[in-house]
Order: C-alpha cells, then sequence, then structure tokens
C-alpha cells in the first residue's frame, strides 16, 4: 500500500488550491490570493460556485455559529463576540473567471457565498478561480484566531462546497454542530509572517526563508481533506 497520504490514482483529487497569503505584523489581519482549480465531476455544465467563509461565523452574536454554539454568551469565549473592535469577519475583495471579474453574492449569515460564472463550465471541464480574501481575525475561539502571538489559522480561507453529482452545492452555513464535509484535495501554500513565529502546518515544508524580520515558507499537501 502507498504511504499515508498519498494515492496510486491522482486522476482522483479533483480539487487543488493555491494559497498566498500574508500574517500582517500586527497580526490582526491575513490577506490572501487564492487560485483553485476543479474537476466539474457533475453530470451537467457549471453556471455557480459555493464557498464556505468561515471567518463571517465571527462578526458577531447574530450568527448562526454564534447562536447555536454559545458564543453569543457573556463570559468565557462568549466574550470574544462581545463589542465590534473584537470581532472577526473574511470577505472577498475580488473574484475572477475566464479573466474577467465575476459577481458575489453572500448567503445566509454570511458563511456562505455564490460566485457566478463567466461562462457554463461543462461536464468534465475544469473550473478555475481566482479570489482575493481578506481574514480579520478574532480573539482566539473554536480553532480560529489569536490570542497574544499565537494565531490558530482552522476554517480560515475560502473553501469550496462539495460538488454533487447532479449539479447541486453542498455547502451550507457554519452551525456550532457543524461538520466540516469536504473534498480531499492537493495544496500548494505560500506563507509570509513575521520571522519570529514557529510555524506548525498540515504537510510538507518545502521551502523557508527569511528577509528584513519576515519569512516566507511554502508547503505542499497531497489528497488531505484541509489545510491549517
Amino acid at each position: 500500500a502507498p504511504p499515508l497520504g498519498q494515492s496510486d490514482a491522482p486522476a482522483l483529487i479533483a480539487l487543488h488550491y493555491d494559497l498566498d497569503v500574508a500574517v500582517s505584523d500586527d497580526l490582526g489581519t491575513v490577506r490572501g490570493q487564492l487560485r483553485l482549480t476543479r474537476r466539474n465531476t457533475a453530470a451537467v455544465p457549471l453556471a455557480h460556485a459555493r464557498f464556505h467563509l468561515y471567518g463571517n461565523a465571527f462578526a458577531g452574536p447574530q450568527t448562526l455559529f454564534a447562536r447555536t454554539s454559545g458564543l453569543e454568551a457573556t463570559g468565557g469565549d462568549g466574550a470574544t463576540l462581545v463589542g465590534a473592535a473584537r470581532r472577526g469577519g473574511i470577505t472577498l475583495d475580488r473574484a475572477q473567471h475566464a479573466g474577467s471579474d465575476v459577481t458575489v453574492r453572500l448567503l445566509e449569515d454570511g458563511t456562505v457565498a455564490d460566485v457566478a460564472l463567466r461562462q457554463p463550465v461543462p461536464a468534465g471541464g475544469e473550473l478555475r478561480l481566482a479570489l482575493d480574501f481578506t481574514l480579520r481575525l478574532p480573539p482566539l475561539a473554536a480553532r480560529s484566531g489569536r490570542a497574544g502571538d499565537f494565531l490558530m489559522l482552522a476554517q480560515w480561507y475560502p473553501k469550496l462546497g462539495v460538488l454533487r453529482p447532479e449539479g447541486s452545492w453542498n455547502c451550507p452555513p457554519y452551525h456550532g454542530l457543524a461538520e466540516y464535509f469536504g473534498d480531499f484535495a492537493s495544496f500548494a501554500v505560500r506563507v509570509t509572517l513575521p520571522a519570529r513565529h514557529v510555524v506548525a502546518a498540515t504537510g510538507a515544508r518545502v521551502a523557508a526563508a527569511t528577509r528584513d524580520g519576515r519569512q516566507e515558507l511554502r508547503f505542499r499537501a497531497r489528497a488531505v481533506h484541509d489545510f491549517a
């Protein structure tokens, strides 16, 4: 059998993420560019794509995640969502398909985004999207955010929903008792951040460099469920 995390049939991996992200010097913001390739395994052409925007679960006590996980309460982790200055969130600053900007609609409580495609992607064809995003980190709660110099980035980038065979997307809003149903994928990730940080991440570190007080790290992971 192949080693754990590898596959003898790479064609089965229909999804690839290429992420280039930078953590701000004050550790409050992550700006990123996502280049995504997804083979259309549905039986029909695709006219849109749906993404999880997990970061918007921390936008305030009104979100589904806050209301169903107890984070809207005072005290404990709930304090992280009290006061606008202490909230997090994620924005899609730009979305491009086939070389042109396309429309993004936020659904539900903002934890789901619908991206209209410039032209349908035929069955068996490849969906290629480019997304620019900004993540504002909340105080640490539920595997996301910041505590002093410690950062946890899990469920943090725009994550594509699961494409069903008939062409619809399984991409529900972020619930307090959610699971993270998603396609296995390959990842190529470049991270820049202050040099003082020690970084643990999914996959293998393939390059590292430090310059002017910042470090650049590159990671690759193949056939994994997520990247943290």
